[in-house]
């Protein structure tokens, strides 16, 4: 069972157990980032359990969560399918992202205290220590969701939009 770290109310530190449904999130996010589930695709529940070896319930709920996240869509009759990013899509998501980031970074920065400061302090070299001394070294989602769309992008077309 894997573990999370998040903070208490007094912002200490709390490690706590992924419950299945969100270990399976969790390996289905890392396959769809990996490619070992293509975009579009049709998702079995019941293979997913095999592969994954746990009961149709866990995956269900995974895969509710991968449609409130916008990544699957459910389709009556047919099942729950992986949505299809076009280019056109990832390019609206970046530009979202190039004017929202900013604004959510400088309002962040206006609203901390020089308490939370020191205390999200502590707590980020808390977590260094911690990734440190279990060796665990995994990309963000969001650096492998780039990179994804990086590769699913040709390169011609890449440049085009950079311009």
């Amino acid at each position: 069972m894997s573990n999370r770290v998040t903070m208490g109310q007094d912002d200490s530190m709390m490690l706590q157990r992924d419950t299945l449904p969100m270990q399976v999130l969790n390996k289905l996010m890392d396959w769809i980032m990996d490619g070992k589930l293509k975009m579009g695709e049709k998702l079995n529940t019941e293979e997913l359990a095999r592969q994954l070896g746990v009961s149709r319930m866990p995956i269900r709920e995974a895969l509710k969560s991968l449609e409130k996240m916008g990544l699957a869509e459910s389709i009556p009759y047919v099942g729950v399918k992986l949505v299809s990013l076009e280019q056109e899509d990832v390019l609206q998501i970046y530009l979202m992202r190039q004017l929202l980031e900013p604004l959510a970074a400088g309002e962040a920065c206006k609203k901390i205290r020089k308490n939370r400061y020191t205390n999200w302090k502590r707590y980020i070299r808390n977590m260094f220590q911690l990734l440190k001394l279990t060796r665990l070294m995994q990309k963000s989602y969001t650096c492998r969701i780039e990179n994804f769309i990086l590769q699913s992008i040709p390169l011609a077309k890449w440049t085009e939009y950079v311009r």
